[in-house]
């Protein structure tokens, strides 16, 4: 089983991997200015919206890969939401 086509696939993923680890995203932005603002008991209810709509955005896009999914008659697998998004 070869996971790593060519060299070239390689660099870009660390290159990728090392940018998103190093920067934070909006998310941590708005977190950390609301906890600076007004604390972090307050802003608690901050990080449980954006749980709570990360964990609602995962769960939209993994029903695209489900079996259930109208898509997945026409590209089983992994593949669905790839089809899903191309043919829509």
């Amino acid at each position: 089983m070869k996971l790593v086509h060519n060299p070239g696939q390689l660099i870009a993923f660390v290159t990728f991997a090392a940018i998103v680890a190093g920067t934070p995203g909006p998310s941590n932005a708005l977190l950390t200015a609301i906890g600076a603002r007004v604390g972090i008991l307050k802003g608690l209810a901050s990080l449980l919206g954006q749980v709570t709509g990360m964990g609602a955005m995962l769960f939209a896009s993994s029903l695209s890969c489900s079996p259930w999914s109208p898509c997945h008659a026409a590209c089983p697998g992994w593949r669905s939401a790839l089809c899903c998004s191309i043919s829509s």
